[in-house]
């Protein structure tokens, strides 16, 4: 059975590369103040007041930032209980 392809690997390449654009521009809200630390820690440019980091590509594409074997991503209204039983 072929695989139903949706974008081509150009599109693909594209949306990457603009995603890394804005995680180096205008950064990410991160609210974990261990993970905010270890990015600091690791060279990037943390505003702690704000909560914000800037992906710098040279840390990213060198790997010089562990990365965990995995990780969870919950929804902001998991922390609420919104959703439960719905």
């Amino acid at each position: 059975m072929e695989r139903l392809k949706i974008l081509s690997n150009e599109e693909v390449c594209r949306i990457h590369d603009t995603a890394l654009g804005v995680l180096e521009k205008t950064g990410l809200i991160i609210h974990h103040e261990d993970l905010l630390k270890k990015l600091l820690d690791a060279g990037f440019k943390v505003n702690e007041n704000k909560k914000r980091v800037w992906f710098l590509l040279s840390i990213i594409l060198c790997s010089r930032f562990p990365r965990p074997t995995r990780f969870q991503m919950r929804p902001p209204w998991c922390r609420l209980g919104w959703g439960r039983g719905m």
